[in-house]
């Protein structure tokens, strides 16, 4: 049987068995037309394989889930691909999501207003905790000069609510340092850092915290004092 021949009958049975519509799409696929010479069946036969099984698994193909990228805002150079970012508002909401991570075996990374540099707070493929939602300033203890605050909240959020809760009194609390070149950044990263001002008589942030609370990648929480 010629080739031409051969082609006509293996294009009438594919035809019948998937339809003319998906058979122009399979023929397509390989790169074949109505009229082409074929020199064997088994050519032919190998070709059809091939094409049945190119769609099968094309169609049967799961697509892996999209990252996200996520980036430092001051260099803008550490662009690093995340599966999810989650912004928990709450103490209970954070411990929540973290344990649910921790079930999946789930790699974790955490970030509050992005101006670390050098990537350190992002993790490739990992799942990213924003903590900017997580701002509250909770009560202030005028008498001791203490305030408690979420690792979110921004300095300037903080002096807004001291300002605020603190209008028309004679000699209202204020804070002693931060960093200098921005404003927008989270005390939870001053923390992390320890950060300093510019005040040589000033020793690093840790001396402007009485206590606060740390929550492990484990998902146990430590509360951290100086008693």
């Amino acid at each position: 049987m010629s080739g031409l021949a051969t082609w006509t009958v293996w294009w009438g049975a594919v035809s019948r068995w998937v339809g003319k519509e998906k058979a122009g799409l399979l023929a397509h696929g390989l790169g074949l037309r109505h009229v082409c010479p074929v020199t064997t069946r088994r050519a032919f036969c190998c070709q059809i394989i091939s094409g049945v099984a190119l769609g099968l698994s094309a169609g049967c193909a799961r697509r892996g889930p999209e990252l996200i990228e996520v980036n430092d805002v001051h260099s803008r150079l550490t662009p690093t691909p995340v599966r999810r970012v989650l912004q928990p508002r709450s103490h209970d909401e954070t411990l929540r999501v973290l344990r649910r991570a921790l079930h999946h075996n789930a790699g974790l990374s955490v970030a509050g207003a992005r101006h670390s540099m050098g990537r350190q707070a992002f993790g490739t493929g990992t799942i990213h905790f924003d903590l900017t939602g997580f701002a509250q300033v909770g009560d202030l203890d005028g008498a001791a000069g203490l305030v408690r605050v979420s690792p979110g909240c921004t300095w300037p959020r903080l002096m807004g609510e001291l300002d605020r809760r603190q209008a028309g009194e004679a000699t209202p609390w204020v804070i002693r340092q931060k960093q200098t070149g921005a404003d927008a950044l989270t005390l939870g990263g001053a923390m992390a850092c320890n950060m300093h001002g510019r005040g040589l008589r000033y020793a690093p942030f840790v001396q402007d915290m009485e206590s606060f609370e740390l929550l492990t990648a484990e998902g146990e929480e430590i509360g951290c004092s100086r008693e």
